[in-house]
C-alpha cells in the first residue's frame, strides 16, 4: 500500500509500483522532506514506514506527458491503458535484460532494450529511454563492459518514472493546459 498525498491516504498499487518504491528508497531519503511516501513493509505484517521524496520545480520530471501524448494521438483514454500496461510489464522487462546481460547474449540485450526504450518513450519516460537506447547501442557495439552499471542507472531512471505514474493527479500535472 502507498500513498504519495500529504494527508498520507492509502491506496492499493500493484506489485511493480512497490518494488519500484523499494528500491527507490535509499535515493529518496537523501532528499529534502515535501512529499511523504507510505511504504507497506511485509506483506503479512502491515506495519508501517514511511521515507520521503522532493516533487518541486527544481525536480526535473521523470516523464514528458506532452511526448507520451504524442504518442497515443492525445487520447488520454488509450495513454492510462499504456501506462497501466507499462506498469505491469516493466520488471519482468528489466529482468529479462538482466539476464541478458548475464548471459553476454548481445542479441537479447539489443532486442531487449529495444522494447523496453520503446514502452518508456510511449509512456514519455524520455531519460530512461535514453539510457534503454545506450544499452541497445552497446549490445549492438558488443562491448558490454560498463552494461552493469547502465542497468543499474538505468532502472533507477525506471523508478522514478513509476513513481510519478504513481501519484494521484499524475494526468493533470501538466496537460491542464489541454483543450
Amino acid at each position: 500500500m502507498t500513498s504519495l498525498t500529504k494527508d498520507a491516504e492509502l491506496t492499493t498499487e500493484p506489485p511493480s509500483v512497490q518494488v519500484a518504491r523499494s528500491h527507490a528508497e535509499p535515493h529518496v531519503q537523501e532528499q529534502e522532506p515535501q512529499l511523504r511516501i507510505v511504504l507497506a513493509q511485509g506483506s503479512s505484517t502491515n506495519q508501517l514506514a514511511s521515507t520521503t521524496s522532493v516533487v518541486d520545480s527544481q525536480t526535473p520530471m521523470p516523464v514528458d506527458l506532452d511526448e507520451a501524448l504524442e504518442a497515443v494521438d492525445g487520447d488520454l483514454d488509450l495513454l492510462q491503458d499504456v501506462v497501466k500496461l507499462f506498469l505491469e510489464e516493466w520488471p519482468a522487462r528489466v529482468e529479462a535484460l538482466r539476464n541478458a546481460l548475464a548471459r553476454q547474449d548481445t542479441t537479447d540485450v539489443v532486442s531487449t532494450a529495444h522494447g523496453l526504450k520503446r514502452a518508456l518513450c510511449n509512456v514519455g519516460g524520455m531519460a530512461a529511454g535514453d539510457l534503454a537506447l545506450q544499452l541497445e547501442i552497446t549490445g549492438e557495439k558488443a562491448k558490454l563492459e560498463g552494461a552493469a552499471d547502465a542497468l543499474q542507472a538505468l532502472e533507477h531512471e525506471i523508478e522514478h518514472v513509476v513513481v510519478f505514474f504513481s501519484t494521484p493527479g499524475w494526468l493533470e500535472r501538466n496537460t491542464s493546459g489541454r483543450g
